[in-house]
């Protein structure tokens, strides 16, 4: 984070979005928390901040916020009865292919 700080020019922003909800280490990629998101902005100490979550329900993404958000879990399909043999998971109601819920960040330098 402080090197895309560095690199950007002042008053540029730094557009940032990645899954949200109950933290999750997926190896190749990181579910954030409200923590983790936190500690992220603290970092890029920006001059100003703009945060937008969003969370997939059945009909779409919606506007949402952290606290609705807090225990979202990222589903992976690839676990799922329909790619793994003898797996019993199945999609949940609404059919999220992957995270239910993203924030979005504009950090301004």
């Amino acid at each position: 984070i402080r090197e895309l700080k560095r690199v950007l020019k002042h008053g540029a922003p730094l557009l940032i979005t990645f899954p949200f909800g109950r933290f999750e280490n997926h190896s190749w990629f990181q579910q954030f928390d409200a923590e983790l998101a936190d500690r992220l902005v603290q970092e890029f100490a920006p001059s100003r901040a703009a945060e937008f979550v969003y969370e997939y329900v059945a009909t779409g993404w919606q506007l949402s916020d952290r606290g609705r958000c807090a225990s979202c879990e990222f589903f992976d399909v690839t676990e799922s009865k329909y790619f793994k043999a003898g797996s019993r998971i199945d999609f949940p109601a609404h059919f999220p292919a992957g995270e239910s819920a993203v924030m979005c960040l504009e950090l301004t330098k």
